[in-house]
């Protein structure tokens, strides 16, 4: 979150976080998944597990895809880190 916070500052883009309470998102399409993923997860074990695999699979969709494009070298960086941690989520929760 820090780093993507520097960078955010360092590019003089808003910080959709900034003085939201965890859970809580300005995207109104991200808090209807948050609050989607997190019904689905409640029901659960398998379900929670279930949530997560399809949030990284979300994710690293994304991701991908945001990568093809040109960007700064330290943007590309903090994305390719993203990656590698989703992949990680995912393969933790196919376990």
């Amino acid at each position: 979150m820090n780093y993507i916070a520097a960078l955010l500052t360092k590019y003089k883009l808003t910080n959709p976080t900034t003085g939201k309470a965890p859970g809580v998102f300005v995207n109104k399409d991200i808090q209807a998944l948050y609050k989607k993923f997190t019904v689905e997860g409640s029901a659960g074990l398998l379900q929670a597990y279930a949530a997560g695999v399809r949030i990284e699979t979300d994710d690293i969709a994304v991701l991908k895809t945001l990568l093809a494009k040109s960007m700064p070298a330290d943007v590309k960086t903090a994305l390719d880190l993203l990656l590698a941690a989703s992949y990680n989520h995912l393969d933790a929760f196919n376990y």
